[in-house]
């Protein structure tokens, strides 16, 4: 109830807080939970286990998606009943909007942070860059699931309303994800590609937005990481030691 509460009182700040607050929950729900926390160490540990959680998220629901399409592609079940149905546009619309939010969070999150080390800005957190390295890795293949999910549902849709996209025939989940992982590298075969026109602009917009956020992550993002990390000469070992003697030493 805290945070329904903390959500709608964000919402209603102002028209730009609104869309802020309504195309992205999870960072919302994020700084929540953030501003509750006692120390930076605290903030840390929340992050890194948000982040991981996100990803599991994101791979279950991938796995879901691509269970539901071997289902309906083998015709183990030709028609789902009514309710079923409603149910499942439920789902696919609220898997949907975490999808974009989480996209939109890790541009928003990292360009932040990437600017904030190159200003040399104090954080709340107090996360090393090893540990900012490996949330840019996991953030990286969150992206390519989440970005694939939403290709493959708007393909989905497009045919269920019988609409075709010349080049665009994503027809399964494997098109979506091996789309999304040539997109955001840049590789671009060309095999899979939306042609001009109004049910193509989407798509079109969508790979855009995937190429310059996982631009901002590797190339901006994880490069600012590692030159930090050796210039401030981190040592993941000699963290976790000095972790554990904190413990061993901390008043009960």
């Amino acid at each position: 109830m805290g945070f329904i509460k903390f959500y709608f009182k964000e919402l209603f700040k102002s028209f730009l807080n609104f869309i802020f607050t309504i195309s992205m929950p999870t960072l919302i729900y994020a700084k929540y939970k953030k501003d509750i926390q006692e120390s930076p160490r605290d903030i840390s540990k929340f992050i890194i286990k948000i982040n991981t959680y996100n990803f599991i998220f994101a791979l279950i629901g991938f796995i879901i998606l691509g269970i539901l399409d071997f289902i309906l592609k083998e015709n183990f079940i030709t028609d789902f009943p009514k309710g079923i149905n409603i149910i499942l546009f439920i789902c696919g619309v609220l898997l949907i909007w975490f999808a974009i939010s989480r996209c939109l969070e890790i541009f928003y999150a990292f360009y932040r942070d990437s600017i904030s080390q190159l200003k040399s800005i104090k954080n709340s957190s107090d996360l090393k860059y090893f540990e900012r390295i490996k949330l840019a890795m996991t953030s990286y293949a969150e992206l390519i699931i989440n970005y694939a999910i939403i290709y493959y549902v708007y393909a989905q849709f497009l045919v269920a309303n019988d609409i075709q996209i010349d080049e665009f025939k994503i027809s399964n989940i494997i098109d979506s994800i091996y789309y999304s992982i040539v997109t955001i590298t840049t590789l671009g075969y060309g095999d899979l590609h939306p042609m001009s026109g109004s049910y193509s602009i989407p798509i079109q917009i969508l790979s855009v937005a995937e190429v310059i956020n996982g631009f901002i992550l590797i190339i901006v993002s994880f490069t600012i990481y590692v030159s930090k990390s050796i210039d401030n000469k981190e040592s993941e070992k000699d963290f976790k030691k000095d972790n554990k003697y904190l413990e061993r030493n901390s008043l009960p």
